[in-house]
């Protein structure tokens, strides 16, 4: 029987980041255990967890692709997503990098979200977050087009799988750790 106390599974998470080795070798191993983490954090708020799909034209492929579900509109994140962004997908990428990502990836990423196509958020994760270039690029792509990209790092996951760990009263604590990395 599998466990599902919040502590054990959260840890588990934790140690398994730890020992995860960086670089392109285990690119794949680090975005299944990164799809895990975010279905445990943020199951109850996200469906269709859609890997590995290609926008309409098949001109970009992104890693993977969440709807928001309906009627968690009282969450704070989603909340803002919903009505500022007017987006109702949110786009996942992994980046398994012994360094922090650069504006490359922010810019390749912004090429996946589209107004119409209710895409207009994304959340890349990876290894040690974004140098300061990344954050300037996202930070201008917000500026200028309104689309919002988030660069959360491994350590960001721990920090919200602790505050899985910690019960259903710091819920909306997970979200707010995305409005003050942005």
């Amino acid at each position: 029987m599998e466990n599902t106390d919040p502590e054990s599974v959260a840890d588990s998470y934790i140690a398994q980041l730890k020992v995860l080795e960086t670089g392109s070798a285990a690119f794949k191993k680090y975005e299944e255990l990164c799809v895990s983490i975010l279905k445990y954090i943020l199951g109850e708020y996200l469906t269709l967890w859609e890997q590995q799909k290609t926008t309409e034209e098949n001109l970009y492929r992104f890693d993977m692709c969440c709807k928001i579900k309906n009627g968690v509109t009282q969450d704070f994140f989603l909340t803002r997503s919903v009505s500022i962004f007017s987006t109702k997908y949110i786009v996942f990428e992994f980046k398994n990098y012994e360094k922090p990502i650069t504006q490359r990836e922010i810019y390749t990423t912004e090429k996946y979200l589209y107004e119409k196509a209710l895409r207009k958020v994304a959340i890349i994760i990876s290894r040690k977050g974004a140098d300061k270039h990344a954050k300037m690029a996202a930070r201008g792509s917000l500026r200028e087009s309104g689309k919002l990209i988030i660069c959360l790092s491994d350590e960001d996951l721990k920090a919200m799988l602790q505050i899985k760990k910690k019960g259903k009263e710091q819920r909306e604590s997970t979200w707010k750790i995305f409005w003050m990395i942005c």
